[in-house]
């Protein structure tokens, strides 16, 4: 998409021209109030990490934003993407950094994902 004009900005993407919402009122197009709705059901369970509610958050603002640039879907994928990596990375302990080699012959403890994350 090429750059937006200021009086563009909040012209809605001609992709999102496509897309419904069905409700008690029948089948009507998508407006961004509807589309805000459908974002705003995405939520985190619990009470995470600071961090990990910021990084989910901006995730959904840049799917809000896809509202005005559909390629902006994009970058929310891989913001969502992270949000989750950085939770896991949380949530197992680690920070990234290499752990110490195990002696000969000893077994990695293995992580379940079902008995860490709720």
């Amino acid at each position: 998409m090429t750059f937006k004009r200021a009086d563009q900005i909040l012209s809605v993407d001609p992709r999102y021209v496509g897309f419904v919402v069905t409700d008690a009122n029948g089948v009507r197009p998508m407006d961004l109030t509807a589309h805000h709705a459908i974002v705003a059901q995405v939520v985190l369970r619990g009470t995470p990490p600071d961090d990990v509610r910021e990084a989910f958050d901006r995730a959904r603002n840049l799917f809000l934003y896809a509202y005005f640039d559909y390629d902006l879907l994009v970058n929310a994928e891989i913001q969502a993407l992270g949000s989750v990596e950085l939770a896991l990375r949380l949530q197992l302990g680690g920070a990234g950094e290499r752990h110490a080699a195990q002696p000969c012959g000893a077994r990695p403890q293995a992580w379940r994902l079902s008995q860490t994350i709720a």
